[in-house]
């Protein structure tokens, strides 16, 4: 017999048709293949097609992609949006900390200048020269000195001192002009102020120089006066160290040293 719904052909003893699902009536005076569901029985669901489940992760794979660059572009406001700000902060605060950089810079230049000062300071304070002046009551006229003392002592047999110094002064005065005179602490530098007498002196590494000296009008034996005052005064001004070697009575030829850096002599 065939179904009388989709016209399949179906055994008598069926109950639905294979092809449609139709039930199959067989009772006397209904017609066979009449389409009534029984109660329950549901037709068979056809399988879902392998096109129709590519479609639908196709389906899926692209709105899951859109939600991915929908996500992208917001993420892209959100941080361009911020961006502005933060830069903007940024370049302001960096002018305090240029100007933080400057006033460390500054302040470092003021205190090395300030320690340069020191040290200038402490240089001038540290030179061996001793300055003064008087006034020549007589010519109404002042007279200049610088003095500085030998770094070095040379022993003398009594009656005179075992420590003997020697004193470098420059003077200058109306009534005798420049003058570099020579004095020690004591002995005898045997230099007649008729005859006149010779010593070497150096400056620094330069060469050892022969030089004259003569004695003092009222002929004492403890001072005695360089000739050639203006090219020995141009030497100190440059020099840093001096030596003198002069003859004393019975203590031979002893050297004595002077340290001269800082001199200053504007007269």
């Amino acid at each position: 017999m065939n179904c009388t719904h989709c016209g399949a052909a179906i055994s008598t003893d069926w109950n639905f048709c294979s092809a449609c699902g139709t039930a199959v009536i067989t009772s006397p005076g209904s017609a066979v293949g009449n389409p009534q569901t029984p109660d329950k029985m549901q037709p068979t669901a056809e399988p879902a097609s392998p096109e129709a489940g590519a479609t639908r992760d196709i389906g899926t794979f692209v709105s899951l992609a859109l939600v991915a660059v929908v996500v992208l572009v917001l993420a892209a406001i959100i941080l361009t949006a911020g961006a502005g700000p933060r830069s903007s902060t940024s370049s302001s605060g960096s002018e305090p900390q240029v100007a933080a950089i400057e006033a460390d810079a500054a302040s470092d230049a003021t205190s090395a200048n300030a320690s340069g000062n020191g040290e200038a300071s402490e240089a001038a304070s540290s030179s061996n020269w001793t300055y003064s002046e008087d006034t020549d009551k007589i010519r109404n006229a002042p007279t200049y000195f610088a003095t500085t003392t030998s770094v070095n002592t040379i022993h003398q047999d009594p009656p005179y001192d075992s420590a003997t110094s020697m004193q470098l002064t420059i003077r200058k005065s109306q009534a005798y002009g420049v003058d570099v005179i020579f004095t020690i602490s004591s002995g005898q530098m045997m230099c007649p102020s008729y005859e006149g007498c010779s010593g070497t002196i150096k400056f620094d590494n330069g060469p050892a120089q022969r030089v004259r000296f003569v004695g003092p009008a009222d002929n004492s034996s403890d001072t005695i006066f360089l000739q050639g005052a203006r090219a020995f005064i141009a030497k100190l001004r440059t020099a840093k160290k001096l030596v003198v070697e002069k003859k004393l009575y019975e203590a031979g030829n002893p050297q004595f040293e002077f340290e001269v850096a800082g001199f200053k002599w504007a007269h």
